[in-house]
């Protein structure tokens, strides 16, 4: 549907708004103060300058907000504007703004920030049906976003609950339950030991026991590392994760062979290494290092796990990802002003029940075929989220082509709704127009 419905319009979106800006560069040093402070959709400091006494709708190049239900005065910086609808429905406003901020935002020719141009806010067009018409838009696309709302929190509960379904499964692992029939063992052939019953073919561990080397990284001065590959990639926390594999492609930074060789002598790895965080929040990142190089290296907030032959890489880096394992460390570590710092002793101390190799093998196979499972399961959340993001930009579509709600002939057409608006903005006096500006 190319055109306008019967008694709709294209208007300007200066023409139907207030629109008002801050003047506070977000990177200003900020005082406590009276109002909250926004950059469009987040409170994040409270300030005494720029306040606006007004409820209105944000616009930025990050998002935009309804502060309709928001009371009292609030802060913006120079690059969120301040919008209020004059002589249209507020929320119909909101919504064709929520359509429109793409489209406005792409006019911002050459410029590598994201940001909008008041000029390009202004000079936009959005569609304007009947003021009644608008209300039954507004009523429709309420309910079609209440349920498209509560299904996405119905959704946001899965990456949880796959979490929590890991961790089950880690948790069965290391008692023994993944293997139990493996092992053709009664229950009560378990012996109670270390943190929790195991199998009586089992045993408690300290992990220096079953690893040969375990040692910490170190971090060289910044002009011994680059960004151009120099020969040996450089880890860092940022690189680990929280399913065993190394996401090199973050940042990756290197070091030279000299360097390598001689400052950072001790703190060198190699594929099939198992590597853990021992600074945090958060701890329990973990990451094997791959074969892509030979040889890396990491820095100072990583510690190293060379398993013995007697013990599975993988099995080690499973049971370090084990919240029950991290839970551990965090107790034994000492924490300053929020921070958890893990030393070389608590890592080596770390208490792994063992089975034989064979068990390890069988664990380590159900571990990921179980988790291969859950992870499809969260991969069909991705999409159902995208999905629901299409539907609702798609809904928005529907309703600003006039296909939402059915046409009324007797509602009086936008072009008078427009006259009428003009002429009350003509009439206005100077002061009733700038009575949204900045307060002090």
């Amino acid at each position: 549907m190319s055109e306008l419905p019967r008694g709709w319009i294209k208007v300007e979106i200066g023409k139907l708004t207030s629109i008002q800006t801050g003047k506070l560069d977000a990177n200003a040093a900020v005082k406590d103060g009276p109002y909250p402070f926004f950059t469009c959709a987040e409170e994040v400091s409270r300030i005494d300058r720029y306040a606006f006494d007004t409820q209105a709708i944000l616009l930025a190049g990050n998002g935009i907000f309804n502060l309709k239900r928001y009371k009292g005065k609030f802060n913006v910086y120079q690059r969120t504007y301040v919008i209020e609808p004059i002589g249209i429905s507020f929320d119909y406003c909101f919504y064709a703004l929520k359509q429109a901020i793409e489209q406005i935002a792409s006019k911002n020719r050459g410029s590598v920030i994201k940001y909008l141009r008041l000029g390009d806010i202004a000079n936009s067009f959005i569609p304007i049906p009947p003021l009644n018409e608008q209300r039954r838009i507004v009523a429709k696309l309420d309910r079609l976003f209440a349920r498209s709302r509560s299904a996405r929190e119905e959704l946001e509960r899965i990456p949880k609950l796959c979490d929590r379904y890991k961790q089950a499964i880690l948790a069965a692992a290391f008692r023994g339950d993944l293997t139990a029939s493996w092992r053709q063992e009664k229950v009560d052939e378990y012996i109670s030991s270390g943190l929790w019953s195991i199998p009586h073919q089992w045993q408690w561990h300290q992990m220096s026991e079953v690893c040969e080397h375990i040692t910490k990284g170190t971090t060289p001065s910044k002009d011994k590392m680059s960004s151009v590959d120099a020969g040996i990639p450089f880890i860092k926390v940022y690189n680990l994760t929280f399913d065993a594999t190394l996401d090199f492609s973050i940042d990756p930074t290197f070091v030279d062979l000299e360097t390598h060789e001689k400052f950072l002598k001790r703190s060198r790895v190699y594929p099939g290494d198992v590597l853990m965080n021992i600074v945090g929040p958060p701890l329990g990142k973990v990451s094997i290092v791959p074969e892509i190089y030979p040889a890396w290296n990491i820095n100072q907030a990583i510690a190293i796990f060379r398993a013995r032959p007697k013990i599975l890489n993988r099995f080690i880096s499973n049971y370090l990802l084990f919240e029950k394992t991290v839970n551990w460390c965090i107790q034994e570590a000492k924490a300053t002003a929020g921070q958890f710092n893990l030393t070389l002793r608590i890592c080596q101390d770390i208490p792994i029940p063992v089975p034989l190799i064979e068990e390890q093998k069988e664990i380590v196979r159900q571990i990921e075929k179980l988790f291969k499972a859950i992870d499809l399961m969260a991969q069909e959340y991705q999409k159902a989220s995208k999905l629901l993001d299409r539907l609702d930009q798609a809904t928005l579509s529907k309703a600003f082509r006039g296909e939402l709600v059915p046409q009324d002939p007797n509602d009086e057409p936008a072009a008078a709704l427009l006259e009428r608006i003009l002429a009350e903005r003509q009439n206005q006096t100077p002061a009733k127009r700038s009575s949204t500006k900045k307060a002090r």
